[in-house]
């Protein structure tokens, strides 16, 4: 049957404009009207002229298409073409299994919680497997991120790891423990979750412990024992943070789990739980009131006075030492049992600085208390008790951890450094052998020996010229020195820049030039050629205005001179009354005006006995103005110039007056 062409549309009415108007249009005379709308209505009717010139050309030429044929393909059947068939079927399931496969399932794309809120989540569980999984994960994150782990952030896992901690409890008891909010449940297991459970270790005696047999361990219960450590081990390591223990401050199950695990029978497999747990007890403490009735706080002290454990002891004493730190109350320590303090005084023998400290700080707070100190007092002299040691030992630790250190104070002050008024002579060992030497030689020791270096000072360069002509021009034509002469003026001023390196040549402008050495000044002792100071006497009589200044090299030598030239003894071959080395004088005559001019010597004066006083008490008092001869003959270091002991060294580099002699001045009546 052939598809016949529909009808033809019915043709429409088009618009056709009004050429009876008399408005021309803007270009009337090149085109033709356009059509424009008038008010009248269209008209039915239309022209058939108008209608052949205005209708499309496609609508006027309008043809339809021919028919096209069909292509029709085979349906493959089990009948015509049974493998085909079956091929297809099996890529079809194929097909759909790949589809079903690649279909969104429910969750699919959503990562789920973090695996902060995954561990809390199956801690909470109660399903084995999943609480097993959160401990593990939990340990790690409490011991790498356990400072941003906070309790506030995740509620329900403080309670969570310790109701974990507390179902170690049925191990022992056949119990289990419920915390309760509303205050009305008095069940043997409930626990006031808000104000804390009274009279909760009584509750644990009255329980009647499971028999344990003496066999091989499950290994469920030995993973039960090793998870509650991984609970325990995670609250101490999250407490160890400060709003952390705050918020487990302010449970009052966590303060009775404490109680009850460390309330339970001594057991091997419990000990590195108690040891979390007191570590617990260390951080929450600060925040609690623990009057002498407070079963943790017995616990505590129990765990002091019986306990063997050292970790255990020694973090029980700073939980106790740590009660009510940060509040306003005081931590009395009422109750103590005096065995506690016998066994802490004990431990202040060892020599263990941590335990003793602890012990320390429990005996500071404890004797801080005056009815402590009372029943201290009253147990001290109890022969049951070893009290009295305590208070030498406390003695001795007073020194304990000392540390030796060298203060330096300040005995007098230093005496101005006065400058020598005067270059002074050479001492004539030191002569000869400067007049051994050859120049320049010569005259470069010379100057090291009776000159030394300060930047303030200065001489003119004439009067250092001068000094070397007369201490060297006697002995040219003597046949003492060497042939060599002395150096010219301008060679010698120049060597005195070498030898000393911060002095210079300068001159001082003004009315009349003068010529200086700036950087230099006379020594009050010359020094030997080994640099070793020669020893200046310092005897003046009152007839005189300065000291002796003979300078001799040895302590001996100044001895001798003192006693031959000053005093006027004879030496003999046997020896004096005092005897010793240098005692070699008869000086047994009594004399009545002898008396010590050693530089205001007072030993002599003022009020002192007159009577029998000979020459060998004051050759023996002169020794005390002479440093001693050290090692190899050398001289020691001076003498103490205190005005307690009147010594004045014979090394000094000047004399002493009155006004070096200290705060007592020459009437100080030690000094007689």
């Amino acid at each position: 049957m052939a598809a016949g062409l529909r009808q033809a549309p019915p043709q429409r009415v088009l618009f056709q404009p009004d050429v009876s108007s008399s408005r021309q249009t803007r270009t009337a005379t090149s085109h033709g009207q356009s059509p424009q709308p008038t008010s009248a209505a269209p008209s039915n009717s239309y022209s058939a002229v108008a209608s052949q010139h205005s209708m499309p050309h496609s609508i006027s030429n309008y043809e339809p298409r021919p028919p096209m044929p069909l292509t029709l393909r085979g349906v493959v059947t089990p009948a015509n073409n049974s493998t085909r068939f079956y091929q297809q079927v099996a890529q079809s399931q194929v097909g759909q299994k790949r589809k079903a496969k690649d279909m969104t399932k429910p969750g699919c794309g959503y990562d789920g919680p973090n695996i902060y809120v995954r561990t809390l989540q199956a801690l909470r569980s109660g399903i084995r497997e999943e609480q097993d999984y959160a401990l593990h994960h939990l340990v790690k994150i409490s011991h790498e991120r356990g400072d941003k782990f906070r309790f506030e952030a995740f509620p329900m896992l403080a309670e969570a790891l310790g109701e974990y901690i507390r179902g170690i409890t049925s191990e022992y008891y056949d119990i289990k423990w419920k915390v309760d909010y509303t205050e009305s449940d008095k069940a043997i297991n409930a626990l006031d979750g808000l104000n804390g459970t009274p009279g909760l270790v009584e509750r644990l005696k009255s329980l009647v412990r499971i028999d344990v047999t003496d066999e091989l361990e499950p290994k469920q219960k030995s993973m039960h024992f090793e998870k509650v450590k991984e609970a325990g081990l995670t609250m101490r390591n999250l407490s160890l943070m400060e709003d952390n223990a705050k918020y487990l401050a302010d449970m009052a199950e966590i303060r009775d789990t404490l109680t009850i695990v460390l309330s339970l029978p001594d057991d091997p497999r419990l000990t590195e739980l108690r040891h979390y747990l007191l570590d617990v007890a260390e951080m929450v403490t600060r925040y609690w009131v623990m009057p002498e009735n407070d079963p943790l706080y017995r616990i505590l002290l129990d765990e002091i006075n019986l306990s063997s454990d050292r970790g255990a002891i020694l973090t029980s004493l700073r939980a106790i030492c740590r009660i009510s730190m940060n509040l306003k109350d005081n931590n009395n320590l009422s109750s103590v049992p005096i065995t506690v303090v016998e066994k802490l005084a004990s431990y202040l023998l060892l020599q263990d600085e941590e335990l003793v400290g602890a012990a320390l700080d429990f005996m500071y707070q404890y004797t801080a208390v005056p009815s402590n100190v009372a029943i201290l007092l009253l147990h001290s002299n109890n022969p049951m008790y070893r009290l009295a040691p305590l208070m030498k030992e406390l003695c001795r630790l007073l020194r304990h951890g000392e540390v030796e250190v060298q203060a330096k104070s300040l005995l007098q002050h230093a005496i101005p450094d006065i400058p020598a008024e005067t270059i002074p002579d050479v001492p004539d060992d030191l002569l000869r052998q400067l007049l051994q030497m050859d120049e320049p030689e010569r005259s470069n020791t010379w100057l090291k020996c009776v000159f030394e270096e300060h930047k303030d000072s200065e001489i003119t360069q004439i009067a250092l010229w001068q000094a070397y002509q007369s201490r060297f021009t006697p002995f040219s034509n003597t046949g003492l020195a060497n042939a060599s002469g002395l150096l010219p003026a301008a060679e010698f001023i120049k060597n005195v820049s070498i030898i000393f390196e911060n002095a210079t040549a300068q001159v001082v402008n003004g009315t009349t030039s003068k010529f200086i050495i700036k950087g230099i000044r006379p020594r009050h002792t010359p020094i030997d050629t080994r640099r070793q100071a020669y020893l200046r006497c310092l005897w003046q009589p009152p007839s005189t205005t300065k000291p002796c200044d003979v300078f001799l090299p040895k302590p001996e030598d100044l001895y001798i001179h003192i006693l031959t030239a000053h005093i006027g003894v004879t030496r003999t071959p046997e020896g004096g009354e005092g005897g010793g080395e240098w005692d070699q004088f008869d000086a047994h005559i009594i004399d009545m005006d002898i008396e010590c001019h050693w530089s205001h010597c007072l030993r002599f004066t003022h009020g002192r006995p007159r009577l029998e006083k000979t020459k060998a008490q004051l050759a023996r008092h002169i020794k005390v103005h002479l440093p001693s001869a050290g090692a190899g003959g050398k001289p020691k270091p001076p003498l103490s110039s205190s005005s307690s002991s009147n010594r004045t060294p014979a090394n000094a580099t000047y004399p002493f007056t009155p006004n070096t002699l200290g705060p007592h001045g020459a009437h100080d009546p030690r000094l007689l």
